[in-house]
């Protein structure tokens, strides 16, 4: 059977009909085909409303066109409010200062963060390492860095700009933008090679791309990375500055300028000399200089494009004048490295009173200091004339009670102004009152310190950096409750099996404590047994004590 037709017919009653007819033939039918009705319904939906208000100030009053009216103290209506709502106020409060429901919390905004992870390790492009003496390059596979790869070189100083995004490292000042996606940990986002190695760095406290340094011939630099050519201001040589290694240099807020970005630079250097430099003039001539070994009957005078020293005793001395060497570009750095490591100078700035600094020697001297003992301190560079005389001042107010080695590291404390540390090569980290000679509290590390540093986040926490290699975090914060000695272990026995590396610890209050180690303490590793072999020889002690570890 054919079909002919095929009709869909909307209908005004909501009936949806089909017709199928089909050709009449010799013996055929008319079919007629009708759907079931089809249900309508009709619903509405609407949201639920309910009206609330809020007492605010008028628009005019926020805005600051008209100001408040003030209602006088002898108003009789707010004389009723304060006299119904006084007691209610005062009677929680007192019930505050008695409550310990909030004892020990402290509020967590971020997630925390478990154990310390090391996401970078910088180097210098192999070209650019000086090789160590006797010492073979490095042989990493490609792409990978070796933990030796940069024997050659020590990293100085280390300095992050203003808004923490970018790291500056002394030695050849190289940058790196850790928020960079491109960043690549053996390239530098800028590098510049100085014409000696570079001792110490300061970051501008405002400019992110500022940052100062000192160099081993006694060069103060000054850069600018937004500016066509980088460095912007450096000290000379021929003229008033330093002629030993500059081990330090900070910034100083200029002293009654109300621009936030003005800020002195002061340098100090093996010499014993302090200097400070303003960029209004380029550091072509220091307006400052201070005496921070002061020794008995002697005074420095500097005066002139020369620098000469005059005693006031007849010790027919003359000045020892600065020769350039002819080594090579690897011997400075030899010498520069073993010059860092023993005769610097640490010195450090109050985050409370900006002219207030203290001083560690490479004697062991620790003192308290402030510029201000400088009458002239602050002047602006064209007040003074070009041929001016500059006599050293002495900077100190107190002495504390010296270190048995040279002072490497010391800072003052970021959160509170009479606490600050000091490391040196005693290998003692020294926590110290500016209001007492004896240290509150001694820690022996038993290595030299180099490098410490208090946290900005955390007050009681202290990052220190020793001569073995090691980063130390102090937590000074007491603990909540004072802990009892812990109960004496009488027995403990690792477990036989290597797929169960677990070790039972008993104690004398009768607990068993099981713990599961990890895989640095459970599995076997290289030269083990020969660590054995050469302890039952009796040649255990003989410069492998690193590999007996506890």
């Amino acid at each position: 059977m054919a079909i002919r037709c095929l009709e869909f017919v909307d209908s005004t009653y909501g009936v949806l009909s089909a017709m199928l007819e089909a050709a009449e033939a010799e013996g055929g039918d008319s079919i007629a085909i009708q759907t079931d009705p089809i249900k309508i319904a009709s619903r509405g939906a609407g949201p639920d409303f309910e009206a609330a208000s809020t007492q605010t100030d008028p628009l005019d009053i926020i805005l600051g066109t008209r100001q408040p009216t003030d209602i006088p103290l002898d108003d009789p209506s707010l004389q009723d409010f304060l006299r119904d709502i006084l007691p209610i106020l005062e009677r929680d409060l007192e019930l505050n200062l008695q409550s310990h429901a909030f004892d020990g919390y402290d509020v967590q905004w971020d997630d925390p963060r478990t154990g310390v992870t090391r996401l970078h390790t910088l180097t210098l492009p192999t070209a650019l390492r000086p090789a160590s003496p006797g010492k073979q390059p490095s042989s990493a596979p490609q792409g990978e860095t070796s933990d030796h790869s940069g024997e050659g070189l020590q990293c100085t100083s280390l300095a992050w700009n203003s808004v923490g995004r970018v790291l500056a490292v002394g030695g050849v000042l190289a940058r790196w933008s850790l928020a960079s996606r491109k960043l690549q940990a053996d390239q530098p986002d800028v590098m510049v090679e100085c014409s000696s190695c570079l001792m110490c760095l300061a970051a501008h406290p405002t400019l992110p791309a500022v940052i100062a340094g000192g160099t081993y011939m006694g060069e103060v630099l000054v850069w600018d990375f937004t500016a066509p050519e980088p460095l912007v201001a450096s000290s000379r040589l021929e003229r008033v500055s330093h002629r030993d290694p500059v081990s330090k240099v900070a910034w100083v807020k200029t002293p009654g300028s109300y621009d936030k970005n003005a800020y002195l630079l002061v340098s100090s250097a093996t010499d014993g000399l302090l200097y400070v430099w303003s960029l209004d003039n380029r550091l072509t001539q220091p307006i400052g200089m201070y005496q921070v070994k002061p020794s008995p009957g002697k005074e420095i005078v500097v005066g002139g494009p020369k620098q000469h020293k005059k005693s006031t005793t007849n010790t027919g001395s003359k000045p020892e004048a600065w020769m350039w060497g002819s080594a090579g570009r690897e011997a400075l750095w030899g010498v520069a490295r073993a010059l860092w490591q023993s005769a610097r100078t640490a010195l450090s700035f109050s985050s409370f009173d900006p002219q207030t600094f203290l001083l560690g020697t490479e004697t062991g001297s620790l003192h308290r200091c402030n510029l201000r003992r400088d009458p002239h301190f602050g002047r602006s560079p064209d007040s003074m004339r070009k041929d001016e005389t500059l006599l050293a001042s002495d900077p100190i107010l107190f002495s504390y009670t010296p270190h048995t080695g040279p002072v490497n590291a010391l800072q003052a404390s970021p959160f509170h102004r009479n606490l600050f540390a000091s490391g040196g090569s005693d290998g003692r980290l020294l926590f110290r009152s500016l209001l007492q000679t004896a240290p509150e509290l001694s820690i022996d590390t038993s290595a030299s310190i180099f490098g410490l540093h208090w946290s900005p986040h955390r007050p009681a926490l202290i990052a220190v950096g020793t001569a073995r290699g090691e980063v130390l975090l102090f937590d000074i914060k007491p603990p909540d409750s004072p802990s009892a000695a812990p109960p004496p272990v009488f027995a403990l026995q690792f477990n036989h099996s290597s797929e169960l590396p677990y070790l039972a610890v008993g104690d004398g209050l009768g607990r068993v404590m099981v713990f599961e180690l990890s895989s640095e303490l459970s599995v076997g590793q290289d030269g083990e047994r020969e660590a054995l072999d050469r302890l039952a020889a009796g040649s255990g002690g003989s410069g492998d004590d690193d590999e007996l570890r506890g």
